[in-house]
């Protein structure tokens, strides 16, 4: 393959196939540059390639990779864990469903709507209402997406209220296969 510039290039392709997002390379041990070809396959499919300086080591490249993913990782399970135990808190305290779509609402930072199955408001976030653009009335019904043959809804759709369609993502709250209403954000 080192001996291949033709080889390199068509290497380029079957990478991306396969999802890769880029490539870093060091021209120095096996190639003595990177081909052309190469790069302009690269070019062509907006797959990364990268040239790393000849004094890169990898455990230098993967150290810097896995402490930015590792600390990713870290802030996320730390949000969930405080997500976790507000929720936790209201549901220990007695809170209802409204206090539980307003702290949904807050933690995503959009309007929240607890439903029933037949898509009867049970809850909603203060924000709800001027994110439709228009008043919820008490007994609001939803109009929801049809579940799918496994009995899921597609996680981004379209909603009905009022007389307008707005997009939204469709939780399904469920318990085994017993459907107790949805969660709308």
């Amino acid at each position: 393959l080192r001996d291949d510039p033709a080889a390199l290039a068509a290497l380029i392709p079957r990478l991306a196939e396969k999802g890769l997002a880029g490539m870093a390379l060091k021209p120095t041990r096996y190639i003595k540059e990177i081909p052309p070809a190469m790069i302009a396959e690269a070019d062509r499919l907006g797959f990364a390639l990268l040239e790393l300086p000849a004094e890169t080591s990898f455990n230098d490249v993967i150290t810097g990779v896995l402490t930015i993913i590792l600390d990713r990782q870290s802030a996320r399970l730390r949000r969930s864990a405080a997500i976790r135990d507000r929720f936790m808190r209201i549901v220990l305290s007695g809170g209802g469903l409204a206090r539980i779509a307003e702290a949904l609402a807050e933690s995503v930072g959009r309007p929240v709507l607890i439903l029933d199955p037949g898509g009867q408001l049970l809850a909603r976030s203060s924000r709800a209402e001027s994110a439709a653009g228009v008043a919820l009335p008490p007994g609001l019904s939803v109009g929801l997406p049809v579940l799918d043959e496994e009995g899921r809804r597609p996680a981004a759709t379209t909603v009905v209220f009022g007389d307008a369609e707005h997009e939204a993502t469709v939780q399904a709250i469920r318990v085994g296969a017993d459907r107790y209403g949805a969660v709308v954000v």
